[in-house]
């Protein structure tokens, strides 16, 4: 899973340009606009409020966003973690399977030997 933060920073960047070109245009066209002074005040409040609601709006659709990708992103590491440790396990099983049989091997050589010696030593015949 890869991210692109720069793209994500971008487009951040852009929204958040254009919000603050959209709440500038719409207090200068309500500046112009013939109205009175409390008219006016009120029409640039009421705007201000539907920007900071639509901002707060997206803040939270990109914090869900953040959180729901955070997560994948755990999901994702947890099956990596596991089949590595599969991986790992794997390869001591081996490996300790391998050494049994070199253990049992040498026992049954040593006790081979051991056995010759004390044929041997019963007939008299060290050689």
């Amino acid at each position: 899973m890869t991210c692109n933060t720069n793209t994500k920073s971008q487009s951040g960047n852009m929204l958040l340009a254009l919000l603050a070109g959209v709440g500038v245009g719409v207090v200068v066209g309500l500046a112009i606009a013939p109205k009175s002074g409390r008219k006016l005040r009120a029409d640039i409040r009421s705007t201000m409020d539907d920007c900071l609601d639509s901002a707060s709006q997206k803040a939270g659709e990109l914090r869900k966003s953040g959180a729901n990708l955070a997560q994948r992103g755990l999901q994702d590491v947890r099956k990596t973690a596991g089949k590595a440790s599969e991986k790992i396990q794997d390869v001591v099983n081996g490996t300790l399977d391998g050494l049994n049989g070199a253990v049992d091997n040498g026992a049954a050589k040593s006790h081979e030997v051991i056995g010759r010696a004390a044929d041997s030593v019963r007939t008299g015949t060290l050689g």
